[in-house]
């Protein structure tokens, strides 16, 4: 199983909630691991970094993101900024940039905090629609 079945059933769901009418934001996350997180984030919209990710590497991996860095995104998505996103399909995995090789690294950690999650959704978000527009 996966691929095309795996997400079958989440896309019924999707759909489902956008013909609802109901306020929603529905946040599309990459393979979840049980490291401890806390890397920089990449967003997308409309499976862009799966899409990207599968265009890019001979592997057939998909992006990947700690249960706990998750966590952090679907917090912050409810409590800063469900407003700003309302009604919109993002995507979210760690940045290509780090692996599960940087879970705990210095550098990862640091540049972790340091990112602005409004500046990097807004900025990826908004780079994503100009590619595809």
């Amino acid at each position: 199983m996966g691929g095309e079945a795996a997400l079958a059933g989440p896309r019924k769901a999707e759909k489902a909630l956008r013909s609802s009418g109901i306020n929603h934001t529905i946040l599309r996350l990459g393979a979840l691991t049980d490291d401890a997180g806390m890397i920089p984030l990449l967003f997308g919209m409309n499976d862009a970094i799966l899409e990207r990710r599968i265009d890019s590497t001979t592997t057939r991996r998909p992006p990947i993101l700690s249960r706990s860095d998750a966590a952090r995104v679907a917090i912050f998505l409810l409590k800063e900024a469900s407003s700003m996103f309302r009604d919109l399909t993002v995507d979210c995995s760690w940045h290509p940039k780090y692996g599960r090789s940087s879970v705990g690294s210095e550098e990862a950690v640091n540049a972790a905090c340091r990112q602005d999650l409004m500046e990097a959704l807004t900025k990826d978000i908004l780079l994503f629609s100009f590619q595809k527009g």
